[in-house]
């Protein structure tokens, strides 16, 4: 179950892959910006010649990126002589479901690694000391998926685990903003208040904004001013609601129920519920699937919403078949919504956003 929602949710999931360039923002506060932006530029001059370079002087990063890359590559050529095997396209979509997040990560992975190193080698560090320096900072600005770096909160059963989706991401975030933070403390006392600003600012405030930022953007809320009073309550819901859901997520169980009354505030009824996990927002749409929707059409009146119907039945039949098929429903569901006039895009821009998204615009 937690494996097959993460496909459904993740695959095709163009908001989410863009967050992932926000990552550089986290890797500022172990790398000077001037580190980070020389090596963005050495990476758009030279992609692959400097992540070649990078997989050859660290093990790390060659399983880290360099490896994954590769068994997908050999995957894919498997599949394609052997286009019958269901169980080989499944296992694929299950263990690289998240390609596109993969490759968009690798590129943040790639250039916070060169700036760490370049940073650490200026100082006078030895090859080998600049290399794990590097790494360090990959790992702990990033992220990472070993065993060794899940927290205890993150282990248990599969049951427990099922409750627990998607938190790596803001555990290590937490955990980078707590070290940096008594780090300065313990170094500079108060007088490390700019310090301690500067780790705020590069590894939260900006990270949260940009992301909620691309969220409303991709729904087509970002422009919109419905009540003629300025676009001011539309920036600051962003400043603030941003930052509010990013220090939520970091709440290990008591953040769902924090979101959950932030949500009460807004005029959006859809997320007005206690979302303890993907998982179970899955069981629901197929419980719908199988329930709600055949007694509807058979033995009442009730209209059926046909957009939730149509992304319902796609989950459904994912969860089943193990096929990441979720993703259909987004533009199967906005082009459900055009047909039947409930929105009207206002061009091919807006008309390409929903398709992505699966969100009209006001």
């Amino acid at each position: 179950l937690r494996n097959r929602t993460g496909s459904q949710i993740m695959v095709m999931n163009v908001t989410n892959t863009l967050q992932q360039f926000t990552g550089i923002s986290l890797a500022a506060t172990k790398v000077s910006p001037r580190r980070l932006g020389s090596a963005l530029m050495g990476y758009m001059t030279h992609p692959l010649e400097t992540t070649s370079m990078i997989a050859e002087k660290s093990e790390f990063m060659r399983n880290r990126v360099t490896t994954s890359v590769i068994e997908v590559q050999s995957q894919i050529d498997d599949m394609l002589l052997n286009p019958s095997k269901y169980e080989k396209v499944r296992d694929f979509t299950r263990k690289h479901g998240y390609f596109m997040q993969t490759a968009t990560q690798s590129v943040v992975d790639v250039i916070t690694w060169q700036g760490a190193y370049d940073q650490a080698t200026s100082k006078g560090a030895t090859e080998k000391d600049a290399v794990r320096a590097a790494d360090s900072a990959v790992r702990q600005t990033q992220g990472t998926f070993a065993a060794e770096d899940i927290s205890a909160f993150e282990t248990g059963s599969a049951f427990q685990r099922a409750f627990t989706m998607f938190y790596s991401y803001f555990n290590m975030q937490a955990n980078l903003l707590g070290t940096e933070f008594a780090r300065s403390m313990r170094e500079r006392g108060f007088s490390g208040s700019p310090r301690m600003f500067y780790v705020y600012v590069t590894g939260f405030m900006i990270p949260a904004v940009l992301s909620e930022a691309l969220v409303q953007a991709m729904s087509g809320q970002i422009d919109d001013d419905d009540d003629d009073d300025g676009y001011l309550d539309n920036i600051l819901a962003i400043f603030f609601g941003g930052q509010a859901r990013t220090m939520f997520g970091m709440i290990p169980g008591l953040g769902p129920v924090a979101t959950y009354g932030m949500n009460l505030m807004n005029d959006k009824r859809y997320d007005d519920r206690i979302s303890t996990s993907p998982v179970f927002s899955t069981l629901e749409a197929m419980g719908r699937t199988v329930f709600q929707y055949p007694y509807q059409a058979l033995a009442t009146e009730t209209a059926i919403n046909t957009k939730m119907m149509v992304k319902d039945v796609l989950t459904t039949l994912g969860m089943v078949t193990g096929y990441p098929l979720g993703w259909i429903g987004r533009p199967a569901g906005y082009l459900v919504d055009v047909n039947e006039g409930k929105t009207e895009p206002t061009g091919p821009v807006d008309f390409t956003r929903g398709l992505i998204s699966g969100r009209h615009s006001p």
